[in-house]
């Protein structure tokens, strides 16, 4: 089989939902050949992306340009809106030259929209997998009213509205623009936790009892954490996901784990902070982990993921400036007096997988 997979470098959740399903198709059938297409950086894909693949580091679409994990920058991403839009004509003529010479039996996108109406064009069959829209996100930042956003959402939705086959991982936003959708299970990351391996790489000593809590607002850069305060908190251990963490007394670096996959790492903690992403949530739900999330609330598929958690998860909701202060050790408390709920069904990239081969099948 060979596979053209287009995927949004909206920091690096939709290359976690993506890459599982990949390499469990690779699993299922043999794959000849594989394209990706992603803007963001090599040694990230790879990190997350093991099989053997064509990097395309040209930029299928915009999502959402940020000015740090919790806002985006609303002008900057309606200017790169605008010129993704310009010339259209000839970007999606180009991806068709392209996809043309790679002939792929299938193109899977997580979810440039310019891929997938390239694809239709040429007849190639296509799958998006998505737990969001970029029509939906986008619609509710702008006035819809507007002829350029309106114009926007009609070339989104047109693409959208033209795939063959919608994977919907849950927990998924409802009315999706997709005309076949399909629910799936959530899709995880395949590393195994390991919480003994994990304090031993960091240099914990095993008679340390205190608990391992990561402090991560994902994969977009965000200018600093609140290090001196979580220092002063001797009540536990704090694994922080930032460049600039120190690695000193109870704060630990993830910097310094390599090649750790961040699955492992979630499952391998006693607790998480951060925001309630489509990858930290299912993660922290399917392994257990208590979990302390501090919203948007202006992030369309953040209600679905909070709703889920309600469900599924050890999860509890702090303020943004509770993260900011790290004020939220008594949060912590009362979620692991939580029972753990059933833990969810996780096998969405196998589900995947075996959805897309039926699917090439029938074709």
């Amino acid at each position: 089989m060979r596979v053209w997979c287009a995927v949004s470098g909206h920091g690096f959740g939709h290359l976690a939902q993506t890459a599982p399903v990949l390499a469990a198709l690779a699993q299922q059938t043999p794959l000849e050949a594989l394209t990706l297409c992603c803007a963001l950086p090599a040694r990230k894909i790879r990190y997350k992306l093991t099989l053997p693949h064509i990097h395309d580091s040209e930029p299928r679409d915009v999502g959402l340009i940020q000015t740090d994990p919790m806002q985006p920058d609303l002008p900057a991403t309606a200017a790169a809106l605008d010129a993704l839009h310009a010339d259209w004509p000839q970007k999606l003529a180009r991806e068709r030259e392209k996809m043309a010479a790679f002939r792929p039996d299938v193109v899977i996108a997580n979810i440039p929209y310019l891929t997938l109406e390239a694809a239709q064009g040429l007849g190639i069959p296509t799958v998006a997998l998505a737990s969001l829209s970029w029509d939906r996100i986008v619609a509710g930042y702008y006035d819809v009213a507007e002829p350029r956003v309106a114009a926007w959402l009609q070339r989104m939705r047109v693409a959208y509205g033209g795939v063959d086959l919608a994977l919907a991982p849950h927990p998924a936003m409802a009315d999706a623009p997709f005309p076949h959708v399909v629910e799936i299970p959530p899709i995880l990351d395949a590393a195994q936790p390991d919480r003994a391996g994990l304090r031993a790489q960091l240099g914990i000593s095993p008679e340390e009892t205190r608990p391992l809590i990561l402090v991560s607002l994902g994969g977009i850069p965000i200018d600093a954490l609140p290090f001196d305060l979580l220092r002063r908190e001797r009540r536990g251990l704090f694994l922080i996901d930032h460049p600039d963490a120190p690695h000193e007394e109870n704060l630990y670096n993830v910097g310094r784990l390599g090649d750790w996959p961040f699955g492992a790492v979630i499952g391998s903690v006693d607790g998480v902070v951060g925001k309630p992403g489509y990858g930290m949530s299912v993660e922290c739900a399917a392994h257990g982990i208590p979990f302390l999330y501090a919203r948007r609330f202006h992030f369309a598929d953040e209600a679905s993921i909070c709703a889920w958690l309600a469900q599924h998860g050890r999860a509890r909701e702090i303020t943004l400036e509770q993260f900011f202060q790290a004020d939220w050790w008594a949060d912590f408390e009362a979620v692991l007096a939580q029972p753990t709920p059933p833990r969810p069904a996780h096998d969405g990239a196998q589900e995947a997988a075996r959805r897309i081969r039926c699917f090439l099948q029938r074709e």
